[in-house]
């Protein structure tokens, strides 16, 4: 047999000396050899001890017995004449004492030795049972000696008498001697002492100083150097392993061979036959074992075996008894088996004799027993384990049964459904133990908390399972053992509870599948038909969604009303059908109508409530034999005026009078009404394909808004990036549609890229587009297909450049919209790629973070590796390969800056996949990867996805010592294997259905504005301010600023400014409304920075505003102010124009158009969605984070799924197992259905009229009322609080009742309004008294509002005339009149305001005063139209900052006292624009935004660039020359014909001179000579400067 160790390649060194696997092998050899030598010689030396001991005993009674018989004698005869008694006595006293000798000899020289020396094992039990005996038989003949025992030097334990001094090298020693252990040297053998220690013994050890006592035992182990799989050296208590380091069995059926025991241990017996072989009835050797299976007789009767197991229950596995016994091919008979075996040793070993019991919980020895039965007691721990085994013993022997498949391969393999369902006979019948055989299993029958088994599985699987409460299997484990304490009854196991959830989520739950991507990965996708069809069949979800797009006329509010839905959503994605009565009409499918034309619909819209068709005229061909479809013609038609269906038509045909055959469309004429084609939106024939797939059904559109982005899944820095894809459906009204109660997760995993990752999504919405997703419709309470789309892909600028085959944001060409480039050069002509494709960065990077600081900051969208949005970041920074770029011309600047202010040519995706075709047919050219990069670099386009396919060619192709033709066949042969090779391997985000990741991935707000703009502006505005008493003031005035009516909390101005490098994107929220209030009279701050701040207030409201009235003046009003920000930003400094954000935002008026208001695709609550995968990576193994991410999610869904009340798919379940019936239906033609996975192959297979839907019992809906559960945790009530508007006028802290003179109100002059309420429900007023309320709630901008003139409201006024007009006012009160409305609903009836009026802009806010007047108007509440925030005009006021602030720390007031603003003039206020809250509602008291000028901007662009190149020649003037004064250029030199008051250019050697003689100043000179030089550039009297300006050299 080979060693464990023998296929071990290294070779093992002792004592300087390399010992081969050869060598090790013949050790082992000899090891075996001695050791069966040893046993025979133990086996004869044992016979021969015994016969020795016997004889001695028997010779001892003898002599003892003849002695003691003859002195009784001699004593009888001595006193013949003691009486008859006394004889009596003595013989009875001889009897019992010779009894006595023969106990003490039988328990000295046979029980001891037998339990110290026979057993061959070591207890503990035993060895505390020999001290306590104090075996002391010897040492009472000599003291000075100890008995110690020696274990492991034969089958028995070996006895050696040495004194205490005696060394562990002297027991060796003794061993030796008497042959006992062999001297050989290979063999490593050593001591170890239990009690002492477990490590090896020293051989200078003395036994005396490691406790060594009289009976104590030492145990000898044995190792052999250079392999050996025993761990613990005991080779003859160890059984042989076969194991794969082990060796393998050389048997074809090792379950026909028994290993045998004692004596024959390392022998086997078949048990085939061995009853007929006497030969080999003490079993055979290893190496014999495959000779034996080939003798002939063998194999006759091995051949009778396997037919009597194929024909019988069992086999006699001994032949000689008549039981069946159970059949060895069976699993669960061997198991059972095996475990019988071991219980039967098991219970056996510390059963108390003759059925005693023993008190376990004593802890006392009883040694009358001992004495009685010569045995002692085994411990509490064996008793327990006895009493264990025992018990499973008697139920593996009766009716139970042990499954022999997981709970997880049930739940994948459809297996048994029943989770705790043990026999009848086997549960106890006591009343308080009935909870343990509770059975629990999921049926179809309706109880109270179907679908789950009881209340106790249902809570313990929604607590498990509840979206943002990810437990860890501990965590588990803790809240059943709270269960359990508390004195829960009938709580189940937990694998009851995954028996359950496993059984529930394959009945009605989604499906997580597996995907092996193009690149390798694995990765999980849950299903999304799945997904889909749970949200038609949700009673919370489905009545808001909207199928048909709507004309809103100028307003926009919702994705359904712009363009994209509208007008360019392919027709067979868009709900391709109308019911009208009951016919079903299709788009392009001819229609009559009801004044007798016919037309073809190509879209339905809704219209003011009524539904329309945007239809294409048709006309008969001239000799009427067909129809000419006219593009050319387009018209509305009302659905009302439709007549006759597609069906109708054609069977009825006959009927009309010149009318063609409808299925005959002859051409087509475009819409330029000249070319003409021929027809291929439709089958003519047969119509459009949906009528046959629905068979008579309804046919729905599901748009959704998909999002990919990455996130960590740790909680800690240690980034660990997980790609994400999620999505919501585009359905969904926007106040809800973020909510992440409609957030649905797809995949995630940490390995495989996005793309790799979309292609397993797009496979299955191409599968969805192809057949549809039958959905049950709640609302409609019938069965309907579902189509769903793509309307947008979300996420942040890297990810949708990854998305949109971009090159990203570090490129030449940034923008994946358009292809604006960062100068002339780059979209003109290509340079030297560099390593990524990516380009190099402009020249005025260089030195930004000098003057701007903060803008190298660390991009905060994602670490994608293609994009990077930090100035000066483009590439690999590795400054030793990157060689030093010439400084920027002012020409250069002036272009760059004009083309990031323009959008360029807009990217098409017939452009784009032919230059992919290009670069994947280049890569295939031998030599063709330098082409690659720099099409690649040329054109911004780079497909990451084609790319790994790419590089692949690029290793074909570079390989060394290889031909060209070797080559070329290499790349053949690679081409064969790569997936979608005829689209060139390109990116699956080219395959989904009418979608342009170029126009259809909107710029994302999140990023751009708040997490760009803002945090650009902020991080330099905080490195701006220097000194640490601006900063105090600055942290003093953040912290004073009054954010009422912007629902945010009060800022926290220190951490504003001292952590703003860490701030997120609410922080940024807070400080875009409050920069241009708190950035006054500093002087780090210049008047531009501070005119951007104020043109990016007037911006922010126009990207959140949620509802546009006028969507054309509100694009040309976003459109003025995106161009007023970045005239501002251009005049601060021109070097922000290396951000690609700042063009990026051009594109944003367009999509708002497109796809509605910007708030519909922001990513706030996808963003907040990434804490839900976070949990779920933290609280796994990590081993399979995709699998386990998309499980826990799919159970999430479940849960919310059947806690909604949502219809689902239940199955019969006949005895514990699904009875899926399948449908005889035919497949429609190219159906895959025999191989789809998921929802759609399990409808595919299913009698759709034979699924019956059902809905959870009342039992656990009634548990959504507890404590609020499901609008607190599930979020399912929100959607309720939503569509309510009619808690505007709640307020708090309400006061007792007063009376009416009490009140400011009527300080002001004003009665009690008693007629105010003649025309309310209740009766009016019982008393002139009211109550003063402390706050009041505007539902508008879902903030409270406080009285005494902190806060300010836009009110209705109605005029004399009856006309309304929106009025601002001041609040000072809020009253609640009793008996009337109000007071039965909690809200308010009055408040008290200061009429304002709006005066003309601010010259420094640029935002209008408010003006509080000295009238005073009681308004009630339903005319309040929503709350607003205005600032003190500290800027005009000279407010001064005091240290008067109460600190507040641990929510108690200190004595402790900090900066804040006291104002001066309390009546001067400004109406603060930035606010976001209520945007729509006071757009119309904004200040007009100035249109575009484009001579102002060519001023703003030259000067800038003129300021930046002054600044950049005096820095390096500075830093190169200080002391040397600059002088004039002859190259800036202003022609002497321009006329302007300047003095005429000097040269160089003479400006001292011309200095002198000029009336003007310095200063004024200079700024008269750019004036002139700037106006010699715009007239074209001087060219621009094509290079850098001289060293030193001022225009």
């Amino acid at each position: 047999m080979k060693s464990s160790n023998s296929t071990q390649a290294t070779k093992v060194r002792i004592r300087g000396t390399a010992l081969s696997p050869t060598r090790i092998r013949i050790k082992q050899r000899s090891l075996w050899r001695f050791r069966a030598l040893r046993r025979q010689r133990e086996l004869v030396t044992w016979w021969t001890s015994a016969i020795r001991r016997i004889s001695q005993v028997v010779y001892l009674v003898l002599v003892h017995t003849t002695a003691y018989f003859a002195g009784c004698c001699s004593l009888l005869l001595l006193t013949d004449e003691a009486p008859v008694d006394l004889r009596t006595a003595l013989a009875w006293h001889a009897l019992l004492w010779e009894c006595t000798f023969l106990y003490a000899l039988f328990v000295i020289e046979l029980k001891v030795g037998k339990d110290i020396g026979l057993t061959g094992r070591f207890d503990s039990s035993n060895e505390n049972r020999r001290l306590q005996l104090g075996i002391t038989a010897t040492s009472r003949c000599c003291p000075y000696l100890l008995n110690v025992f020696v274990l492991g030097a034969g089958s028995t334990s070996v006895v050696l008498r040495l004194p205490p001094d005696a060394t562990i090298a002297s027991v060796q020693e003794h061993l030796r001697k008497r042959h006992l252990i062999p001297a050989l040297r290979r063999v490593h053998q050593y001591y170890v002492f239990p009690p002492f220690s477990s490590a090896p013994l020293e051989c200078e050890v003395r036994l005396r100083d490691i406790g060594v006592s009289n009976g104590s035992t030492i145990h000898l182990r044995t190792s052999v150097l250079g392999g050996s799989h025993d761990s613990n050296g005991q080779f003859y208590n160890t059984q042989m392993g076969f194991t794969e380091g082990g060796g393998k069995f050389p048997s074809e059926h090792p379950e026909l061979w028994e290993p045998l025991t004692g004596v024959k241990r390392g022998r086997w017996r078949c048990r085939v036959c061995d009853d007929d072989d006497d030969d080999d009835h003490d079993g055979l050797p290893f190496k014999r074992i495959r000779r034996h299976e080939q003798s002939q007789r063998h194999q006759d009767r091995l051949r009778v075996r396997l037919a009597a197991d194929r024909s019988g229950p069992g086999w006699n596995t001994s032949g000689s008894s008549s039981t069946p016994q159970p059949s060895p091919s069976s699993t669960k008979d061997v198991v059972r088996s095996a475990l019988l075996d071991i219980l039967d040793d098991k219970s056996d070993f510390g059963e108390p004799p003759d059925g005693q019991s023993m008190d376990m919980n004593a802890g006392l020895v009883d040694w009358s027993t001992i004495v009685a039965t010569n045995t002692l007691p085994g411990s509490s721990s064996e008793a327990a384990v006895a009493q264990m085994c025992s018990r499973l013993k008697t139920y593996l022997l009766g009716d139970g049964a042990i499954s022999d498949t997981s709970s997880d391969a049930e739940a994948e393999e459809g297996g048994d459904l029943l989770s705790d369902v043990p026999s009848e006979s086997a549960a106890p019948q006591d009343d308080d133990r009935s909870s343990l055989w509770k059975k629990r299993y999921v049926t179809d029958e309706e109880t109270e908390w179907f679908p789950w088994p009881d209340k106790e599985t249902c809570v313990l699987d929604i607590l498990r399972h509840v979206p943002r409460c990810a437990f860890s299997n501990k965590q588990n484990t803790v809240i059943h053992w709270a269960l359990l304490a508390l004195g829960v009854k009938d709580v189940p196991s937990e694998h009851t509870v995954d028996r359950v959830t496993g059984s529930l989520q394959q009945i009605c739950g989604i499906s997580s599948l597996r995907y092996q991507g193009a690149m390798g990965h694995v990765y999980y996708v849950n299903d999304f038909a799945q997904i889909v069809a749970q949200e038609m069949a949700n009673p919370r979800v489905r009545p808001h969604l909207r199928f048909l797009p709507e004309d809103s006329g100028p307003v926009l509010a919702e994705a359904w009303q712009a363009a994209r839905w509208r007008e360019e959503l392919d027709p067979d994605l868009a709900t391709p059908m109308l019911r009208q009565g009951e016919q079903d009409f299709y788009v392009y499918e001819p229609a009559r109508l009801q004044n007798g034309s016919v037309c073809m619909p190509v879209r339905w819209y809704q219209r003011e409530g009524q539904t329309f068709a945007r239809v294409w005229a048709m006309e008969p061909t001239a000799d009427r034999s067909g129809w000419i479809v006219r593009k050319d013609v387009e018209f509305d038609v009302c659905d009302k005026d439709f007549l006759v269906a597609f069906p109708d038509f054609v069977r009825s045909v006959s009927h009309y009078v010149d009318t063609p055959d409808p299925r005959r469309i002859e051409g087509v004429r475009e819409a330029d009404g000249c070319t003409s084609s021929q027809w291929s939106h439709s089958d003519p024939q047969r119509g459009n394909r949906w009528r046959e797939i629905a068979s008579g059904h309804r046919v729905v559109a599901f748009p959704i808004w998909l999002y990919c982005d990455d996130t960590s899944g740790n909680l800690s820095k240690k980034w660990n990036k997980h790609n994400s894809f999620l999505f919501t459906p585009a359905g969904l009204p926007r106040r809800v549609v973020h909510q992440e109660y409609n957030i649905h997760f797809l995949s995630t995993s940490n390995i495989a890229p996005p793309l790799e990752m979309l292609d397993g999504i797009v496979e299955q919405l191409r599968t969805c587009q192809r057949s549809g997703i039958w959905a049950w419709d709640c609302v409609l309470q019938e069965l309907v297909l579902v189509v769903p789309s793509v309307l947008a892909m979300l996420g942040d600028n890297p990810m949708q450049s990854e998305i949109s085959c971009h090159v990203g944001l570090a490129g030449k060409f940034f923008c994946r919209v358009c292809k604006a480039s960062r100068s002339h050069e780059d979209a003109s002509s290509s340079t030297r790629p560099d390593v990524g494709g990516e380009s190099n960065v402009s020249p005025s990077h260089v030195g930004v973070e000098d003057e701007v600081s903060g803008s190298s900051d660390v991009s905060s969208e994602g670490s994608h590796g293609n994009a990077s949005d930090s100035v000066g970041s483009a590439g690999p920074r590795d400054k030793g390969k990157r060689r030093r770029r010439p400084a920027e011309t002012m020409a250069q600047m002036i272009d760059r800056v004009r083309r990031f202010m323009s959008i360029g040519t807009l990217r098409t995706a017939a452009d784009t996949l032919a230059t992919l075709k290009s670069q994947f047919t280049t890569a295939q050219r031998i030599g063709g990867q330098t082409d690659v990069k720099t099409m690649r670099t040329s054109t911004g386009v780079k497909d990451t996805y084609q790319g790994y396919f790419i590089d692949k060619l690029f290793t074909l192709t570079g390989r060394r010592r290889r031909t060209r033709a070797e080559k070329e066949a290499d790349v053949a042969d690679f081409l064969k294997t790569v997936p979608h090779v005829d689209d060139s391997a390109t990116s699956p985000v080219w395959r989904i259905q009418d979608f342009n990741p170029h126009s259809d991935t909107p710029v994302e707000i999140l990023h751009v504005v708040l997490l760009g703009f803002v945090k650009y502006l902020w991080r330099d505005t905080v490195s701006r301010v220097k000194s640490d008493s601006e900063k105090a003031a600055l942290i003093a005035r953040l912290s004073s600023f009054d954010v009422s009516a912007l629902g945010i909390p009060p800022l926290a101005g220190a951490t504003l400014v001292t952590y703003a490098g860490s701030l997120v994107g609410r922080d940024f929220r807070a400080i875009a409304q409050a920069a241009p209030f708190v950035l006054h009279d500093l002087s780090g701050i210049p008047d531009e920075l501070h005119k951007v701040w104020t043109a990016l207030s007037s911006l922010i409201p126009l990207v959140w505003q949620p509802e546009i009235k006028d969507l054309e003046t509100y694009i040309a009003r976003l459109t003025s102010a995106i161009d007023q920000f970045l005239d501002a930003t251009c005049a601060l400094t021109p070097r922000w124009f290396n951000k690609p954000k700042f063009h990026i935002v051009l594109h944003l008026p367009a999509h708002i158009r497109r796809f509605g208001p910007a708030m519909l695709f922001a990513t706030e609550g996808f963003e907040s969605f990434n804490a839900v995968i976070r949990s779920h990576s933290v609280h796994s193994n990590h081993r399979a984070p995709s699998r386990d991410i998309a499980i826990g999610m799919a159970h999430h869904n479940r849960i919310r799924h059947f806690l909604s009340g949502g219809l689902f798919r239940m199955p019969r379940i006949v005895s514990g197992k699904l009875d899926e019936v399948s449908s005889d239906v035919p497949e429609a033609p190219g159906d895959t259905a025999t191989t789809t996975r998921g929802w759609i192959g399990t409808m595919a297979r299913t009698n759709l009229d034979e699924v019956s839907w059902r809905r959870v019992a009342s039992g656990p809906i009634s548990l959504l009322d507890v404590h609020s559960f499901d609008t607190k945790v599930l979020g399912i009530g929100q959607f309720n609080d939503c569509a309510n508007d009619n808690d505007t006028g709640s307020c708090r802290k309400l006061s007792t009742l007063m009376e009416w003179e009490k009140s400011l109100a009527f300080t002001k002059g004003f009665a009690f309004p008693r007629a105010s309420f003649s025309e309310s429900a209740r009766p009016g007023p019982r008393s002139n008294r009211c109550r003063i309320a402390g706050s009041l709630f505007v539902r508008a901008n879902d903030s409270w509002c406080l009285p005494e003139g902190k806060s300010w409201l836009l009110w209705r006024c109605v005029m004399d005339d009856g006309s309304a007009r929106p009025m601002f006012g001041r609040l000072w009160e809020i009253l609640q009149i009793p008996g009337a409305r109000g007071e039965a609903q909690g809200q308010a009836d009055l408040v008290l305001v200061q009429i304002s009026t709006l005066g003309p802009p601010h010259p420094y806010y640029a935002m209008p005063p408010l003006e509080p007047s000295c009238s005073f108007a009681l308004v009630s509440i339903r005319d309040i139209i929503c709350a607003v925030n205005a600032q003190h005009d500290c800027h005009g006021q000279r407010c001064t900052i005091t240290k008067t602030r109460v600190v507040v720390q641990e929510r108690e007031r200190t004595s402790k006292r900090d900066l804040e603003v006291f104002h001066h003039g309390p009546n001067k206020y400004i109406l603060n624009v930035a606010q976001m809250r209520s945007s729509a509602l006071l757009m119309s008291h904004y200040p007009a935004i100035p249109a575009l000028n484009t001579s102002n901007r060519e001023d703003i662009i030259y000067r800038a660039a003129m300021r930046e190149v002054e600044l950049r020649q005096s820095r390096r003037s500075r830093a190169q020359e200080p002391s040397r004064t600059p002088s004039v250029s002859t190259h800036a030199q202003v022609p002497a014909n321009l006329g302007h008051a300047t003095a005429p250019p000097v040269a160089s050697g003479s400006r001292q001179q011309a200095n002198s003689a000029s009336p003007f100043p310095p200063a004024a000179r200079e700024s008269l000579a750019r004036m002139a030089l700037l106006s010699s550039y715009r007239h074209g009297a001087l060219p621009l400067p094509t290079s850098p300006l001289p060293r030193g050299a001022v225009p």
